[in-house]
Parts: structure tokens; C-alpha cells; sequence
């Protein structure tokens, strides 16, 4: 007895010494706003390995964690004790994994609970990404993780129940890199390894159930009664845990209290019967039934790359496209033509709940991937004529959906219009190549869409038995009319375009060099700020101290130069579409000064901005609207009064639904 007592203080002080080294520590927070629970049955090395991964990845809000030692051996107990900052609660007898969970839930001050079990490790951003969900979705009731094996295979994101009440990890044994398992979704429920709920909503449901102690089939009864409720149940990719499945109670459902499986599970179908019946039957529909789709359309934009919605108009229009369709209950889907999964961009639009299908398997088999699922596929929406084209016949042979096209702008017009201009055979070649892309695309789909009124007119007479629809390019916020435009509080020029789009070089490359300077010659103090990535080397050489670029800003800095400037000048002399850099400026309450080219298909005059109809006059022109205060705050207030009209949510949906019936109904009766 003395011997095995001495034992288990030896055990004590290893482990110690094993937290003393490694530094691990939890701060006090007196108002937490998530409080993690973990309960454990000896294993203390496992939740050591644990705590130390929540410790070392921390979060950006405060959190506290409590272990709740469910009868474990005394040193277990006297070791967790020795961790500054962790609350530590001993069940003096094994109740199990459900009454330990609410044990420690009813000793949380956080405004979350988050349930977690000790065998386990947390990676970087994990808590935030839970957070997350219930800041940007007001209806989400619990938030599950992705739950990866140590040997990096997907054990679970998120699960299914079927018809019978069986239970399924979705994509078990999977890579859990492939775009399937990467999207925030709906699902029937979440592992209880990792899942959060509100604590208000946690007291409201009285925890888990203990019908089902001491373990199994408790999540899913949870999730269960968090519909029932009125709430939904989300798998949130971006929180990864790698949960050692079995280290604490083994595998076999006929050993230990796995046996609890099979009984739990009759428990569940017997409460739950009339719910699951409407379930899918064992094994089919995975793509429905994996994020709870049965019931809603499903579309499919196709663009070149994923959109960069800080980077050029037309990939902020496109994810604000996309927004009015998921906002709609619309189940979405994206391929990038060129499959690359670019960062950040793609985590936003998964973070939305689009599923993006884009790296080396879906290159490899998209075509397969088609074959399996196009017969659920409702819509599909291109984007610009030139990646469409061959994406118009597989879509075809493989969907019975709608086809709509979203043009962005009428290039082979601009090509033919830079013709005229200056001259230059290239540009007639242009015209003619793009023509034809063109005219494939629109002859072979439903629907079609263009920003500019002007474009819409021409097509409509050249496709006179095609519906072709004006389309807003940008789906603005309602917002209340910026602060009363002060001149004296702003200085200097600003330029805002992608040197991808060779019309903002043209137009840049003149301001500076015959623009520019004659408006210095009477203004020698004013610069202007450039912004836009990678200037073509002629450009960048003329930066100095009146020519400031900025290069690539985030939309916080942009913010601030459009407060701080004191016009925004767009000077056009080709191009085509609607110029997104104007309508954010009016939308800013900058005013601004263009050309007809630059204004086309705006719905503007000059009492929104002021328009050069002469470009020798562009100098004079702007040198006298930057000295004119009064003027300069007219144009603010009337542009963003326009912009908010023309260029609202609501006007998108319209404009929208002329091709889409279920977009017809108010958002809140589709949502």
C-alpha cells in the first residue's frame, strides 16, 4: 500500500515537472466569453498533449477551460491541479461522459460552451473560426470542427444521419484537403469531440440529454433538439482538430461502453422517428444529403480564378453576385476555371458557404465529378465569354439546368471602338476574336447579362431572339449619405483601377504625361495617389514627389485615401462596361471627375460627377472643380443618393431574378 502510494506521487511530480517545462499556464479571465470543457477518466498524457495545443494556439477572444476528472487515479487529479489558470472539477465517481459535460457546462461563466475531449489537439485559429459562424450567421445554434486522424486522413466533416437513425462521418478515412470537406454547411449533426453552442441556448435545451449516459448518440440527439429549437446545426472546415479517436474507450462497438452505440442508437430512432423518415435512405444522395440540401436550387458559377474581390471590379461584383444567391438559401458552387486555390480569397467564399472546386483532383476529374452530380445542378452561371466557351457543351451533356452568362463587359466593342480611335489593325483583330467568343456563348445560353445599358441595347439588336437582362454591377449596402463633403479637409487626386485592364494604362499613362502637368502649372502643391498592383515599368517610373503609388491596398487603407482625397479621377479615352472605380467613389462620397467613356452606362450626370466631353478640356476641367468647394460637395451627396438608388441589394435581386423565378419572392420569404 505505502509502495504504491509513494508510486503515484512519483507520477505526480513527473508530470509536474513535465507542465513546469513546458510552460503551460492558462490566464485568469474573469468574464470569459468561451469556456472550453473537457472531461477526462485518467489518460493524463493525452490531456496534457491537449491543454498544451489549446494553450499554444490560443485565440482572439478570452476563454477559460475546465477539466472535469471523471473519477480519475489521485495523481491524475493532483497533477491538472498544478496548472496555473485551469479550473479542475473531480467527479468522486465515474458517471460518464454526458453528466461530466454538464457538470462542467454548469460551472461555465462564458458566454459560448464549447465541448472538447481530452484526446484531442487543437490548430492554429480554431476557436475564432467557431466564433466566427455565430457572429456572421444569426440562425447557427451549435458549430462543429473538422476532425482529422493523427495520420492526417479526415475523420469527420461534419455527419449525417439516415433514414433508419444510423449515423455516418462524411468523409471518413478521406483527404481532407479535397474541396468537399472545405466549406461552411449545414449539417445533421457534429462529433461532440469539438462542438459550441451558446450557453443561453445550452441552459434553454438543459444540456445533454442523460437518457443517453454515460456516451453515444448524445450529439445527435443535441443537434437534434437545436432545430427543434429553431436553430441550425453548422460543420465549420476552418476549425481542424486531430482527435485520436478511441483512446479512451476503444473501438469495438461489443467492448467497454461502445456496447452504448446500439442501444443509444434505438434510443435516438425511437424519439426522433417521425424526424428521420424524412431523411435519405442509407447511402444515397451524398450530395444532398451531406449539408442539408433536399429542398434547395443549386448553382454553379464558373470563372476564370476564384474571385479577388480586393484586386478589380469584376471580381467584386462576381462575389457579390454570388452573396445575393447564398443570402437566397440558394445551395452554391464554384469552379475556377484555372483550378487554383487562391488564398485568401477562396476561405471567403467558403466562409459564405460556397463549395469551391478547385485544386489537383478536381483539375484531374471534373469531368467526373459532372457525370456524378450534374442531375443536381439547377443553374449554372458563367463568367466572361472567354472561359466559358468550353465549359458550354460538358455542362450541356451532363445537367438539365438553366445556362446564364454574365458578360462583365462587351469587349469586342471596346477592341473595335480602340480601332477607330487610333487606328491599329491589332485591335480590329481583337474585335473580330472576341466577337466570336462572344456570339458562342450568348447563342448557346438561356439568359444573359451586362452591366451597361449601352451593351444591352446593342446585343438585344444583334440577338434579337435572345433575353438579354442589365445586370448592376456592384450590390451596394443601404448606407445613410456620407458626412457633408469639407474641401478643406482633403487634398490631392486619386486613381483607383487593375493594371490587368490595359484602358486603365492607357488612361493613366496620359493623365501623367499631358494631364498632369498643365494642372500642376496652377496647382504646384497637388498629388495624386495611385492604387492598383503591378504598373507596367513606363508607369512606375514616373512615381516622385507629386506621383505617390500605393500599390496594392486593403479596403481599410482604400477607405481612408477616398476620405482623404479630394477627387477621384477615372480619365478614360477607351474601355468599356461599367468602371467600378466610379461607383465606389460616388458610393464613398468622393466626387469625381471622367469622361463619356468613363461614365457609360451610369445612370449619371453632370449633376453626379463632373463628365469631360472634350478631352483637351480634362486639365482645366479638373484644376477648376478641385477649387470649388461648394460644387464639389453637391457632386458628393447627389452621387451617393444615385449610387444607393441604381446600385442597391434589392436592385440586384430584381435584375437577377428576371433569370432566376425563385429570386421573384422578397429575400426574407427565400431565405
Amino acid at each position: 500500500m505505502v509502495s504504491a502510494f509513494s508510486d503515484q506521487w512519483r507520477e505526480v511530480a513527473s508530470f509536474r515537472t513535465l507542465i513546469a517545462e513546458t510552460n503551460l499556464s492558462f490566464p485568469f479571465v474573469p468574464k470569459p466569453i468561451v469556456t472550453i470543457v473537457i472531461p477526462i477518466h485518467n489518460q493524463l498524457e493525452l490531456t496534457v498533449r491537449c491543454l498544451r495545443s489549446i494553450g499554444a494556439h490560443g485565440a482572439g477572444v478570452a476563454y477559460e477551460a475546465i477539466v472535469v476528472d471523471d473519477a480519475s487515479e489521485l495523481s491524475v487529479f493532483l497533477a491538472l491541479q498544478a496548472i496555473p489558470g485551469l479550473r479542475v472539477l473531480r467527479n468522486f465517481k465515474n458517471v460518464g461522459f454526458v453528466h461530466s459535460c454538464n457538470r462542467g457546462a454548469l460551472n461555465a461563466r462564458g458566454r459560448y460552451i464549447l465541448l472538447l475531449n481530452n484526446d484531442t489537439e487543437v490548430t492554429a485559429g480554431w476557436l475564432d473560426a467557431l466564433l466566427r459562424v455565430f457572429s456572421q450567421r444569426a440562425d447557427a445554434g451549435l458549430v462543429g470542427a473538422k476532425l482529422i486522424y493523427p495520420d492526417g486522413r479526415l475523420q469527420e466533416a461534419g455527419s449525417i444521419v439516415w433514414r433508419d437513425g444510423t449515423a455516418w462521418n462524411f468523409g471518413k478515412h478521406e483527404d481532407p484537403e479535397l474541396p468537399f470537406f472545405n466549406y461552411l454547411h449545414e449539417a445533421d449533426y457534429c462529433s461532440a469531440a469539438c462542438v459550441m453552442l451558446p450557453t443561453a441556448l445550452w441552459k434553454q435545451l438543459a444540456g445533454l440529454d442523460t437518457v443517453y449516459a454515460p456516451a453515444y448518440y448524445e450529439d445527435v440527439d443535441l443537434a437534434f433538439r437545436v432545430r427543434a429549437a429553431g436553430y441550425k446545426v453548422y460543420y465549420q472546415p476552418h476549425c481542424v482538430v486531430v482527435h485520436h479517436e478511441g483512446k479512451s474507450n476503444g473501438v469495438d462497438p461489443a467492448a467497454s461502453i461502445k456496447q452504448y452505440q446500439v442501444v443509444n442508437q434505438r434510443r435516438f430512432y425511437d424519439r426522433w422517428q417521425p424526424v428521420v423518415t424524412g431523411q435519405f435512405p442509407p447511402a444515397e444522395h451524398f450530395f444532398r444529403a451531406r449539408d442539408r440540401s433536399a429542398g434547395r436550387k443549386t448553382i454553379l458559377f464558373i470563372d476564370h480564378y476564384v474571385p479577388h474581390v480586393d484586386q478589380d471590379a469584376g471580381s467584386r461584383c462576381l462575389h457579390m453576385y454570388i452573396k445575393v444567391f447564398c443570402d437566397a438559401g440558394f445551395s452554391v458552387k464554384f469552379i475556377g476555371d484555372n483550378f487554383a486555390p487562391h488564398q485568401p480569397y477562396q476561405d471567403l467564399l467558403e466562409e459564405m458557404g460556397v463549395e469551391v472546386l478547385t485544386g489537383n483532383h478536381m483539375a484531374n476529374h471534373w469531368r467526373d465529378w459532372l457525370a456524378k452530380n450534374g442531375q443536381y445542378i439547377d443553374y449554372v452561371f458563367l463568367i466572361r465569354a472567354f472561359s466559358s466557351a468550353h465549359w458550354v457543351e460538358p455542362l450541356r451533356n451532363a445537367t438539365s439546368a438553366k445556362f446564364l452568362f454574365y458578360g462583365v463587359d462587351l469587349i469586342s466593342r471596346t477592341q473595335m471602338r480602340a480601332y477607330r480611335e487610333f487606328g491599329d489593325p491589332q485591335y480590329l483583330q481583337n474585335a473580330m476574336t472576341w466577337e466570336e467568343k462572344e456570339s458562342f456563348v450568348i447563342n448557346r445560353v438561356d439568359v444573359v447579362y451586362y452591366p451597361s445599358h449601352e451593351e444591352v441595347d446593342e446585343l438585344r439588336v444583334k440577338f434579337p431572339h435572345r433575353q438579354i437582362e442589365q445586370i448592376p454591377l456592384y450590390a451596394f449596402p443601404p448606407k445613410p449619405s456620407p458626412p457633408l463633403f469639407s474641401a478643406a479637409e482633403r487634398h490631392d487626386l486619386l486613381f483607383v483601377g487593375s493594371f490587368a485592364h490595359p484602358p486603365n494604362i492607357d488612361a493613366l499613362s496620359w493623365f501623367l504625361d499631358d494631364v498632369f502637368p498643365k494642372i500642376l502649372a496652377g496647382i504646384p502643391e497637388l498629388r495624386i495617389h495611385i492604387v492598383g498592383r503591378n504598373p507596367p515599368p513606363n508607369l512606375a517610373a514616373m512615381v516622385g514627389p507629386r506621383v505617390i503609388f500605393h500599390g496594392y491596398v486593403p479596403d481599410s487603407e482604400l477607405d481612408r485615401l477616398y476620405r482623404a482625397c479630394r477627387i477621384a479621377i477615372a480619365p478614360l479615352r477607351v474601355g468599356g462596361g461599367i468602371k467600378g472605380k466610379l461607383l465606389e467613389a460616388f458610393y464613398k462620397g468622393t466626387p469625381a471627375i471622367t469622361t463619356e467613356i468613363g461614365i457609360e452606362g451610369i445612370p449619371a450626370t453632370d449633376r453626379h460627377c463632373r463628365i469631360v466631353r472634350d478631352l483637351s478640356d480634362f486639365a482645366q476641367a479638373t484644376a477648376s472643380l478641385y477649387g470649388n468647394p461648394d460644387l464639389l460637395a453637391a457632386l458628393s451627396q447627389k452621387a451617393h443618393a444615385m449610387v444607393v438608388e441604381h446600385y442597391s441589394e434589392e436592385a440586384l435581386r430584381l435584375a437577377l431574378a428576371k433569370g432566376v423565378k425563385e429570386l421573384e419572392r422578397p429575400k426574407s420569404a427565400a431565405a
